[in-house]
């Protein structure tokens, strides 16, 4: 399958990219999605049609997936 990811600050930075397709293997979940990039042991956020997702939540074929590093502050 190929999903379209989006990455967020300091994500793209390490990553190389802003936007990107990636293909993985049918039943892939967040966290394998995740782990392909090298983001799988840092803290995030993700979210799918703009619903926040946890690591276990399936991916679809032609979905955005939206990942950005956790912020605080005050």
């Amino acid at each position: 399958m190929r999903i379209q990811v989006k990455l967020i600050g300091q994500f793209s930075l390490k990553c190389g990219f802003t936007e990107k397709d990636v293909e993985l293997p049918d039943a892939s979940t967040v966290a394998d999605a995740l782990k392909k990039l090298g983001l799988k042991d840092l803290p995030y956020v993700a979210s799918i049609g703009g619903h926040g997702v946890k690591d276990e939540a399936p991916l679809k074929d032609g979905e955005r997936l939206v990942v950005s590093p956790v912020f605080s502050g005050g």
